[in-house]
């Protein structure tokens, strides 16, 4: 008897994806399923495929994997974290390129730069990489605790859809030895001001000088994580001119 060559039909595919689906009981191996999937299916169909992040394109542009400055600089830092439960090939490249973008962007504009929450200064230093920061004219301020989150201005309401999270990351982010490795990180960067406290308690005494613009980077996994922004004020930082500062995040 002749076989027949044509597809499978919609329903016998759909079976056999609740199949796998019903396969895959734990939240690892549901992971590791669709970290393969998107390696070794997608590429078939599509000729670019972005995975990293929790963030997947198909087909879409990301020039910036081959632009050789930024290749290198990621390189360097890729795998410093693991910031989900994927094995994703591009980790934070897209989001990492963003804020490269958004700080050569502000180099047309006087001020300096900031960064609240620093973490392990991945991000900062490959900004300070691509943008040459240390010929820059300006000063590059990073605050973060170095000892996790704050109890005033953080607790387990922050974050209603990770039950456990905060524990969980004040504990990596209390690991004693970022502090040093973050000094020995930018220690080639006379115009790097590392600030070790709580914000916005230390814009009091650090904060950018009088009549300068203020840029910064406010990342969603730095220190003060899910940090109540309406509680830092930019009002609050004093002799610093704000009125055409910009966040990005």
């Amino acid at each position: 008897m002749q076989q027949s060559n044509a597809p499978p039909s919609e329903e016998a595919v759909g079976t056999l994806a609740d199949q796998c689906i019903a396969a895959l009981g734990d939240h690892t191996v549901r992971a590791a399923f669709f970290d393969r999937l998107i390696e070794r299916l997608l590429p078939a169909e599509h000729a670019r495929v972005f995975w990293g992040d929790r963030m997947l394109t198909l087909g879409k542009s990301s020039g910036f994997l081959d632009e050789p400055r930024f290749a290198e600089c990621y390189a360097q830092i890729r795998g410093s974290h693991r910031y989900d439960q994927y094995a994703s090939p591009h980790t934070i490249a897209w989001r990492l390129h963003t804020l490269v973008w958004a700080a050569r962007t502000g180099l047309a504009l006087d001020g300096d730069f900031v960064e609240c929450g620093v973490f392990k200064g991945d991000f900062a230093w490959v900004v300070a990489q691509m943008t040459d920061f240390d010929r820059q004219p300006r000063t590059f301020y990073l605050y973060d605790t170095f000892a996790g989150f704050a109890p005033a201005y953080s607790s387990d309401d922050d974050f209603p859809d990770s039950p456990g999270f905060l524990a969980f990351a004040h504990n990596v982010y209390s690991d004693p030895t970022i502090y040093e490795e973050v000094r020995r990180r930018f220690a080639n960067y006379p115009n790097v001001r590392i600030v070790r406290g709580i914000l916005p308690d230390t814009l009091a005494t650090v904060a950018p000088g009088r009549n300068r613009n203020l840029r910064g980077a406010v990342r969603p996994d730095c220190a003060q994580r899910r940090y109540r922004l309406r509680r830092l004020r930019l009002a609050s930082i004093p002799q610093a001119e704000t009125s055409r500062g910009r966040l990005y995040g």
